[in-house]
């Protein structure tokens, strides 16, 4: 069945939401009109600021919950990092990326800009990895 992208706006615009007393009322006469077509913007604005606020936070949860469970996943495994510079935050320390890109802050007593090293994760954290480089 093609049903072209016309049809929908225009069975879209048809849709009497000022019959609607409640914002749940709005969202369900849209889905059961258009089961083909739906305007994303249309169930964001429905959204309350606390709404969208309380789901940023449960997005960023899980974000952070994953990312530290990868990142613990190699505590105290050697890895191979490419080196790119000194530390952002500690100018005793390198930063580099694995080979999944992950970042590490790297501690060396010699130079190691610009090399491929093993390095030995000491700590994780939910975005970034301390190690030591292993000769």
């Amino acid at each position: 069945m093609n049903i072209s992208i016309i049809d929908h706006m225009n069975k879209f615009r048809e849709i009497d939401l000022s019959k609607c007393k409640t914002r749940e009322e709005k969202i369900l006469l849209v889905m059961k009109n258009c089961k083909y077509f739906y305007d994303k913007n249309i169930f964001f604005k429905l959204l309350t600021k606390e709404e969208k606020e309380n789901r940023l936070h449960k997005l960023n949860e899980l974000v952070n919950k994953y990312s530290n469970l990868s990142n613990q996943a190699i505590l105290n495994k050697v890895v191979k990092c490419l080196v790119t510079s000194v530390s952002e935050k500690d100018n005793s320390k390198y930063m580099g990326y694995t080979e999944n890109m992950k970042l590490v802050n790297i501690e060396s007593d010699i130079d190691i800009i610009g090399k491929i090293v093993n390095v030995k994760i000491t700590e994780a954290k939910s975005f970034s990895l301390n190690g030591v480089h292993v000769k």
